[in-house]
């Protein structure tokens, strides 16, 4: 029994380090790497792809930065440095059509003569070359606009470098596992429990990503979700505590778990 909990306690850490690691070193990776955007000329040359006709007839809303609010550079979007960032997402480029209908099939024909890998998304379509992913959502004919986003595809480079970073935490967070086995160290894991999940969710799915179409999520986002961010601040600064006092804290908490059977 001992030994599933001593197993359960190195694995737990291991993936808490690892999803630390990863998200640290995916934030300046990405910033580092990443390409533009498509621009104001290639959307409208896109929009009349996927909507014949439509090339000079659409605006373009974009929010160019790597990651940050969707609501762009304005103040109003909603941003606090202690609880996050109001709909936080990566930056985009994308133009509504209104009810316009669209023939997918001949959408999709275009798309892979102008060279995109393209697939199905329900009722829409997206699409994968190079340096952006694209989505398609087509009018539902009741009220819904047909909306053409454009994301950044993720940087060869990013990916590479996150994967390392993912495999340094894991043997990192193995061998510091023992300084863990407190009630300020498991403390620490709990507050992290929600970030580690969605770390190791958003690597898994890069993963898939690279050979599909769909867009790459951001592995360090929600640490910058609004309500979450306290959370992850809390769990870092507890973890601090961790492996600075662990091994202290560990022999107290030994001392009073053996006092019992010392009686006996």
């Amino acid at each position: 029994m001992r030994a599933m909990r001593r197993l359960a306690l190195h694995v737990a850490v291991a993936l808490t380090v690892a999803a630390l690691f990863a998200a640290a070193a995916a934030w300046p990776a990405w910033h580092a790497f990443a390409g533009d955007l498509p621009t104001d000329e290639r959307m409208h040359a896109l929009a009349g792809m996927v909507v014949e006709g439509s090339e000079k007839g659409t605006d373009i809303s974009r929010v160019d930065h790597v990651a940050g609010s969707s609501y762009g550079d304005d103040v109003a979007g909603g941003s606090n440095p202690l609880l996050g960032v109001d709909d936080y997402g990566p930056g985009f480029a994308e133009t509504s059509f209104g009810a316009a209908k669209t023939d997918l099939t001949a959408a999709r024909q275009r798309l892979e003569a102008d060279g995109w890998r393209v697939g199905a998304d329900g009722d829409g379509l997206t699409a994968a070359n190079d340096d952006w992913r694209l989505t398609f959502r087509p009018t539902d004919g009741e009220g819904s606009d047909a909306v053409l986003k454009v994301q950044r595809a993720a940087p060869i480079a990013a990916l590479a470098l996150t994967a390392l970073a993912w495999i340094a935490g894991l043997v990192i967070g193995w061998r510091a596992a023992g300084r863990f086995d407190n009630p300020l160290g498991l403390a620490a894991l709990v507050f992290l429990a929600l970030n580690t999940l969605s770390v190791t969710g958003s690597l898994l799915e890069d993963a898939i990503a690279v050979r599909g179409t769909g867009p790459f999520p951001l592995p360090w986002d929600f640490a910058f979700f609004y309500g979450a961010r306290p959370f992850v601040v809390f769990g870092l600064a507890l973890t601090a505590l961790t492996l600075i006092f662990g091994g202290r804290a560990r022999a107290v908490h030994s001392s009073g778990t053996d006092r019992p059977s010392a009686r006996s």
